[in-house]
């Protein structure tokens, strides 16, 4: 077999094998996207983490370079879940304050409504 065949054919292979992974995690069945809803009047949430409950690190700024402004919202993901449905979120507001939420069940929940009064609920 010539080089250029084996490196089509080994790439062929990496694409398959991705595509394949990619699957199986989405025939779990769930879905793991929540609405960010920002109930304050004054204060934009800056960012949003979210991470599997074996994770130590947070991670990535789930909003990019977007902010939740005051009462609105916001559909993020956790880039990666592994089969996971349990995650913790922090959220930080535009004046830096944090709030934590431990052990969000992300396979039921479809928001998490963020207070100034420094809670985080699951809807």
């Amino acid at each position: 077999m010539s080089f250029s065949k084996t490196v089509t054919f080994a790439v062929a292979a990496l694409a398959l094998a991705g595509s394949l992974t990619g699957a199986a995690q989405a025939q779990d069945g769930y879905q793991r996207w929540f609405d960010v809803v920002n109930t304050s009047r004054t204060t934009p949430i800056h960012s949003v983490f979210a991470t599997n409950r074996d994770d130590r690190s947070f991670g990535r700024d789930l909003l990019g370079d977007n902010m939740v402004a005051p009462g609105g919202s916001m559909r993020v993901a956790p880039d990666v879940h592994r089969g996971y449905c349990i995650f913790d979120v922090r959220v930080r507001y535009e004046n830096g304050r944090e709030l934590t939420r431990w052990g969000v069940n992300l396979c039921e929940a479809t928001a998490l409504i963020v207070s100034p009064n420094g809670s985080i609920g699951v809807r």
